[in-house]
């Protein structure tokens, strides 16, 4: 169940990774970064609604404030180093797209249409 969910938000953020990557092409030299940034931003703030929601529930089950932040400070610690290569990739492609060099651009969309078609494969595979 929850490998699957995984896959299927790995599978919406690749799509609008490329979406990103393909539209910054059209935009204005010194706008190019918008579009990713834009994506992920977005994909930043969903990553830590769990952590939110958690919090949210201990604090209102009757947990003291103090505790909750002392518990979920290292998971969400953890998964804020686990984002951040990715956030740092899509930061170094966008800076090289407003330098005029696409190459890292095209390299990572190669990459994201692979994993996108991998995806539609083991999807399609799983319907009966």
């Amino acid at each position: 169940m929850f490998g699957r969910l995984w896959q299927t938000v790995n599978y919406y953020r690749h799509r609008s990774e490329l979406w990103a990557l393909r539209s910054s092409r059209d935009w204005p030299k010194q706008l190019r970064p918008a579009p990713l940034m834009f994506v992920m931003m977005l994909w930043y703030m969903l990553a830590g609604v769990p952590f939110v929601l958690i919090m949210h529930l201990l604090i209102n089950g009757g947990v003291s404030e103090g505790v909750v932040v002392a518990v979920m400070s290292l998971p969400a610690l953890a998964w804020l180093l686990a984002v951040s290569p990715w956030c740092f990739t899509l930061y170094s492609i966008a800076l090289e797209m407003k330098c005029g060099n696409f190459r890292p651009a095209e390299a990572r969309e190669k990459k994201l249409q692979e994993w996108i078609e991998a995806y539609r494969v083991k999807r399609q595979q799983a319907l009966p």
